[in-house]
């Protein structure tokens, strides 16, 4: 008799433990399908937003080039400004041809 005691006892005891956990499983549930959350909102509102950063430091060019000409002339034409992105071949300055000239001539002389 005490062994169907102490069986039943047992069984009532896992009964009651399953009966909590899907008590508790069933309010949980519950609780995530209620779900719904109160959000504060608010007017859009029109205006300017300035950010401004200052720094301090020093800039320096990756690559310095130093440009000559073969023959010396008055510059009457630049084509291009400082800091302007030049590519090979690009005509960079016009000289004045009166001046070319008369150096030819004088080296032909």
């Amino acid at each position: 008799m005490k062994f169907i005691k102490d069986h039943l006892l047992l069984l009532i005891l896992l009964l009651v433990v399953a009966a909590g956990c899907f008590g508790g499983y069933r309010y949980y549930k519950a609780k995530q399908e209620d779900g719904t959350q109160t959000v504060k909102t608010a007017a859009v509102q029109y205006g300017e937003l300035r950010k401004t950063v200052s720094a301090t430091g020093s800039l320096s060019a990756v690559d310095n080039v130093d440009i000559s000409s073969k023959i010396t002339g008055r510059i009457v034409q630049v084509n291009v400004a400082e800091n302007d992105h030049v590519t090979a071949g690009q005509l960079l300055v016009k000289l004045d041809e009166t001046s070319l000239k008369q150096t030819e001539l004088q080296k032909k002389a």
